[in-house]
């Protein structure tokens, strides 16, 4: 049969003197472009002797036009496009004649060839939509019922089997035996297609949604990132926002947003170049600082930033300072007690036996005074102060009890004969209550909480400031015994315990709560910090990595345009089994290295302002995305059943 473009003439018979194309209007009037030549159209109408069933084509614009329509009707019917015309055709004489239906059908087919070999683009375009609109249709019905229950690995392959085995059976030429041959290659291709589309679909919707949102917002890619790693985190900018100020000047929006943006930050901080350096640079900074920002809170918060040794050294001055002159004007043999006074003490046994003792060592050199002398009542006195701490330190509180019991009988009688000798034991104690208190502190961390919060609450207030020095002492070496790159707040406040003892060693709960919250921004940090830099991530930057590179569907894309169906048909199928880029580009990892890891707030303010100013995202649904993976296994179908 001859196609009616072969009696057509070219532009060179043109140009050689054939007969030039006029521009006629159409008899009976009509439209001017129904008669206008375009460029690549026919310009001259097949005979009815060439093709006796044609229909009566449109030319020019229109006719291009009709084309189209046509191959959108092909898609969208799986292939049956040019049967149902052929039909009508037979059955009314409309579009072709009646009584002629294979006639008609070698003319549908003949004009659909002819226009797909002109206009290959075009073609797969209208083919691809109208495939696309009925798997969509159907999707949008079933997804929210059966199809919705499918496992989507069976929904795919099974959907594009299907749409692939109509499609080639609709677009098999010749008897039942070569349609149902094009079916059974249709739904094979289809399968295939099915399964390795939606791989293909997702990363072309993940490429083409920032860049059509860059438009529609202005913002670069990074940012739109950036908002898209917030969005599957359910935050908000100004969430963002509000939690940077909470956790404080050192703060990046790494830390502030969600896992899927401390993913993103990951694979930005994982791009070699700027990108890495920029990120390293920033979070090791940050880590070595975190000891001396946790003791500076500490120090802020308990209100203490003396040296823990220049106070051990001042209280020992001022006590020598202040008691050494009563001391040695009181303290002399012959200052004997009253018989009177002395007489219960010497009755009591153990009073008794331990100034024996005393008197006995020659470490005091005090064999030959008296019994009731001074000098040898205030050593016994001294003994006693050591017994009764350890009978303390030994959780031998009765021990303790009776200690301090006769220990109080011996200093009522020494200060009733004695007044000075009051005066300069005074003296002596206030400096020692405060080391003791200092000493206390430092050792808060050995102690239960409640016992620090008894020994708190009897201190005076000077003592008391004495005693947070100690407490800033000890945290200060917990800190500084801390390794490099270690979490120093999991050493201070890894646990209830170790919170419930430093609350108790704080003066109020407003001090402890002020402490607590740095100290919370101080583990958010470290979690950055390790979820970034420390151990085995290749898994999961893979796959993150994946997420935020470019689809290879462009290419894809490409081949189909240009008439090279199979092929393109084939690159999807590898495509989808083979592995994603693994690397984010540098001009998007570098922007985003700066976006993630700054603890410049105002820039993060406004940063994230922009963000929030943007409008809503577009999106590619599920019901959508197995719509475009049924239409690219029709095309396979009607492909492969034309072959």
């Amino acid at each position: 049969m001859t196609n009616w473009w072969d009696s057509a003439p070219t532009l060179q018979e043109h140009a050689a003197g054939m007969a030039p194309v006029a521009v006629v209007a159409p008899a009976g009037g009509g439209n001017w472009w129904d008669s206008s030549p375009i460029v690549g159209a026919p310009s001259k109408a097949p005979s009815p002797a060439q093709n006796p069933a044609a229909p009566e084509e449109a030319s020019g614009v229109m006719g291009y036009v009709d084309n189209v329509v046509r191959q959108i009707a092909n898609g969208a019917t799986f292939g049956f496009a040019d049967e149902i015309a052929a039909g009508l055709g037979s059955l009314t004489g409309i579009g072709g004649k009646q009584g002629e239906y294979d006639a008609n059908l070698e003319a549908q087919r003949s004009q659909d060839k002819a226009f797909e070999a002109e206009y290959p683009i075009a073609s797969t375009a209208a083919q691809l939509a109208g495939g696309i609109a009925t798997g969509g249709a159907g999707m949008a019905k079933l997804g929210g019922t059966v199809l919705a229950k499918v496992p989507a690995v069976v929904r795919n392959v099974g959907g594009g089997a299907v749409a692939g085995a109509t499609a080639g059976f609709g677009t098999g030429e010749g008897g039942l035996e070569n349609r149902l041959s094009g079916a059974g290659t249709g739904g094979f291709v289809g399968g295939i297609v099915g399964a390795a589309a939606p791989p293909i679909i997702n990363a072309a919707s993940a490429m083409a949604a920032p860049v059509l949102n860059k438009f529609r917002s202005g913002l670069t890619l990074a940012q739109q990132k950036v908002a898209q790693a917030l969005e599957r985190d359910g935050m908000t900018p100004q969430q963002v926002q509000e939690t940077l100020r909470q956790l404080g000047p050192e703060a990046f929006i790494a830390d502030a947003a969600g896992d899927n943006t401390l993913s993103l930050a990951r694979v930005a901080a994982s791009t070699p170049g700027k990108a890495k350096t920029t990120a390293s640079e920033a979070l090791s900074a940050r880590q070595e600082g975190q000891g001396s920002r946790i003791l500076g809170k500490a120090e802020q918060t308990l209100d203490n930033t003396g040296n823990f040794y220049d106070n051990v050294d001042d209280l020992l001055a001022r006590r020598e300072a202040a008691a050494k002159p009563l001391y040695d004007r009181v303290m002399r043999p012959e200052n004997l007690v009253p018989e009177e006074k002395f007489a219960p003490l010497a009755s009591d046994p153990f009073l008794s036996k331990t100034i024996k003792g005393v008197k006995g060592d020659d470490l005091y050199g005090m064999a030959d005074l008296p019994d009731s002398s001074l000098p040898v009542l205030d050593a016994v006195k001294k003994r006693l102060d050591d017994q009764i701490e350890a009978a303390r330190r030994a959780g031998e509180n009765n021990r303790a009890r009776l200690l301090q019991e006769r220990k109080s009988a011996l200093v009522t009688a020494t200060d009733e004969a004695f007044p000075e000798y009051a005066q300069a034991r005074a003296a002596w104690e206030g400096p020692t209550r405060a080391l003791d208190a200092l000493n206390k502190g430092r050792e808060f961390i050995k102690s239960d909480a409640e016992i620090t919060a008894k020994e708190i609450a009897k201190l005076t207030d000077t003592d008391r400031e004495f005693f947070k020095a100690g407490v800033v002492r000890q945290i200060r070496d917990i800190l500084y015994n801390t390794p490099d790159g270690a979490d120093a707040v999991k050493r201070l406040f890894g646990n209830k315990m170790k919170r419930e003892k430093l609350e108790a060693a704080f003066p109020d709960k407003a001090a402890f709560f002020d402490f607590q919250r740095a100290m919370n921004s101080e583990a958010m940090f470290y979690k950055t910090n390790s979820a970034i830099q420390a151990g085995s991530r290749t898994a999961p930057m893979l796959m993150e990595a994946a997420d935020a590179t470019q689809s290879p569907l462009p290419s894809v894309l490409m081949k189909a345009a240009t008439g090279n169906k199979l092929g393109a048909l084939m690159d999807i199928v590898s495509q989808g089994g083979g592995r994603a880029p693994n690397k984010l580009p540098e001009k998007v990892a570098n922007p985003l290295a700066d976006l993630l890891f700054s603890n410049n707030q105002s820039q993060n303010l406004n940063a994230l302002a922009d963000l929030a100013r943007r409008p809503a995202p577009l999106a590619v649904g599920q019901a959508r995305r197995d719509g475009l993976t049924r239409g690219l296994a029709a095309e396979g179908g009607l492909l492969s059943g034309r072959q």
